[in-house]
């Protein structure tokens, strides 16, 4: 029987900094675990989490807008345009709707960032916010040297102002919000402590066989569908990897979430390089996500290999790479899938025991 998983909301505490880790266990582990056994090990800051005040608190938005908000910054971190390309997205929200998609009204303007659909941007995606802030880096991407530009101008170049003057009257609060959540995402004081005590199920020559396997595809090709032994997709390249020490995972990263999630143990991102083991895998929207049977958004899939690098299989323009990611540029983890630790077995009575 499953345990209750926790979804979004779970997620986006760790994004804002709520001071613990939540480890979502279920029966049946792959390895033979009991879910009571690992769950028994949970950190004890699940009882007791630290009154560690949130961006909420440090930037005067209630939930929603800090949820729109966060959902930018998983999006910024993924693209990898830093902390200076998520404030300029968040300035643009804010002064467009406040990051409140129900106030989208300017002309037929959709989500937080009242953009209008077009041919390639429906009115759905332009609705989810994590979507329409990757549509909105497409647009500031487009600007030569935005990185150059003043906040406002390059927020301008991307998305003009309705408001004049609007953009630069909300980049204060857009850099003190991106900052607010960058640090709870990095800093160990916002974020807790790094809490597994079950360690990975994965013996570290199984997670050796795992990333040799992984390493050695690194320069194949991205192809949708493909499995091997020159072409890969994300989650057949994780597959392929973990079949090799025997671990035989489904073929799609939505069904290899629901794998872990059932057989294993999941952890809610985004997290830091130091709550990561190398063998975990990484569950992340990414650009074409599937629903999974608990409302997840699932659409990649990459496999950690240590010191801050991931191996994946990342789109048809990369194909196989080593993505190496900056301690603060984690926000785009949704999930982490882990093997459960084998249970520590109780000491038995000593056969030198004797009565007196």
């Amino acid at each position: 029987m499953k345990a209750a998983v926790v979804g979004t909301a779970g997620a986006l505490a760790g994004l804002l900094g709520v001071p613990i880790l939540l480890l979502i266990v279920l029966g049946g582990g792959a390895s033979g675990v009991a879910a009571a056994t690992v769950a028994a090990a949970v950190c004890q800051s699940l009882e007791t989490p630290s009154p560690t005040p949130t961006a909420t608190a440090s930037t005067g938005l209630d939930g929603t807008q800090t949820d729109a908000a966060g959902q930018i910054v998983a999006a910024a971190s993924t693209r990898g345009v830093g902390e200076q390309g998520a404030a300029i997205a968040l300035d643009v929200a804010l002064a467009r709707t406040r990051l409140r998609a129900s106030l989208s009204g300017v002309g037929s303007g959709v989500g937080v960032f009242a953009m209008t659909p077009t041919a390639s941007t429906s009115a759905e995606e332009l609705t989810d916010t994590y979507a329409s802030a990757n549509v909105f880096f497409d647009l500031l991407e487009k600007v030569a040297g935005w990185q150059f530009l003043s906040p406002a101008a390059a927020a301008s170049a991307a998305l003009p102002e309705e408001t004049p003057g609007s953009y630069t009257t909300a980049w204060p609060q857009a850099q003190q919000l991106a900052a607010a959540l960058a640090d709870a995402t990095t800093d160990p004081a916002s974020n807790g402590p790094s809490c597994d005590p079950t360690g990975s199920g994965l013996t570290s020559t199984e997670a050796d066989q795992i990333l040799a396997f992984a390493g050695a595809q690194v320069g194949d090709a991205y192809v949708l569908g493909a499995n091997g032994p020159d072409a890969w997709d994300c989650s057949s390249l994780v597959q392929a990897s973990f079949a090799q020490v025997g671990v035989h995972l489904p073929r799609v990263a939505s069904d290899q979430y629901e794998w872990f999630r059932d057989h294993a143990v999941i952890i809610p991102g985004p997290v830091t390089p130091g709550e990561l083991q190398p063998g975990d895998v990484l569950f992340s929207h990414g650009s074409d996500p599937d629903l999974t049977d608990d409302g997840q958004l699932i659409g990649h899939v990459e496999i950690y290999a240590g010191g801050g690098v991931a191996i994946n299989a990342k789109g048809s323009k990369w194909g196989v790479v080593r993505s190496t990611y900056p301690p603060n540029g984690w926000g785009f983890v949704t999930w982490v899938g882990r093997l459960p630790a084998p249970p520590t077995s109780a000491p038995s009575p000593s056969a030198s025991t004797t009565t007196p």
